[in-house]
């Protein structure tokens, strides 16, 4: 199914006949049990009170075609933290189904199969997706390194001990409310510069932009507007290294147990914008 340039869509209809993937400049996998349990908490009351839950809004770029593939595949430029959260929670779900038929049916309209996922992050995450959600005895959650794939860990564990207190009608009722009367509203856009403006404009729900995604943001935009897009590429790949060692500083002082705060605004001063704004000019 495609999807038009802009309307209000279902969850279901997203992912069927659809396949998404996640760039590998975007920032990380960063929900946190705070935002998860929100989500979760919104489904249950949306279901006791009979109504649909809206989420927010998601912006796509569809992307050519590759081989004999029937689905359509679209480059996610905003709302992969909703998503990933909701790809994950419907596998968990999907798999506490008892009839094996119905289950296969499931996971292969919304969820897809291992290595070949409807949502696939580009990069090492995406290989961890694929064994989290199809060959999770692989994983030693001590041995997790990466922030994000903590995350996406943390977010299938918590959701399993949600689903494993529901009933198989419960299971069945929340999986149908996720693909059904989860609602958002899609903006499929044509070009990177249209994905950059779309980007600098939407007002997300979930986490705040970080300084490091406003600043990519903002170079986006003047690479886009006024050097034709011929330092897209460059700032692109220059954020991908930029937000691993990031995460990958995180990681380190959560390993080591240091207990003040390690964040962006700590780290980042008015010197340093001073210095990326004058290199981008």
């Amino acid at each position: 199914m495609s999807i038009t340039k802009s309307q209000t869509e279902k969850i279901g209809s997203i992912f069927n006949g659809n396949r998404f993937v996640i760039p590998t400049y975007q920032r990380k996998y960063s929900w946190t049990d705070t935002e998860r349990k929100a989500l979760w908490q919104d489904i249950e009351e949306s279901i006791k009170d009979n109504m649909n839950h809206f989420v927010g809004t998601l912006s796509f770029k569809e992307n050519k075609s590759v081989g004999l593939s029937t689905d359509t595949v679209y480059e996610i430029i905003d709302g992969q933290q909703r998503i990933t959260t909701l790809f994950i929670l419907l596998k968990v779900l999907i798999d506490k189904i008892a009839d094996t038929q119905v289950q296969q049916s499931q996971l292969s309209a919304f969820i897809g199969s291992k290595d070949n996922l409807k949502l696939h992050p580009l990069g090492a995450d995406g290989e961890f997706l694929n064994n989290l959600l199809f060959d999770p005895t692989t994983l030693d959650p001590d041995k997790i390194n990466k922030r994000s794939q903590r995350f996406m860990f943390s977010a299938k564990k918590l959701f399993s001990a949600f689903a494993n207190a529901l009933t198989p009608k419960e299971i069945e009722d929340r999986i149908i409310f996720i693909r059904d009367r989860i609602e958002v509203l899609v903006f499929n856009v044509e070009s990177q510069a249209q994905a950059v403006k779309m980007f600098s404009i939407i007002n997300d729900r979930g986490l705040p932009l970080r300084i490091l995604d406003k600043t990519k943001s903002i170079l986006m935009l003047y690479s886009t507007l006024h050097l034709n897009e011929v330092l897209n590429d460059t700032i692109n790949n220059s954020f991908e290294n930029i937000f691993d060692s990031y995460d990958d500083l995180l990681v380190c002082r959560d390993n080591l147990g240091i207990l003040g705060r390690l964040e962006e605004n700590t780290i980042t001063d008015r010197n340093c914008h001073f210095s990326i704004f004058s290199v981008s000019r």
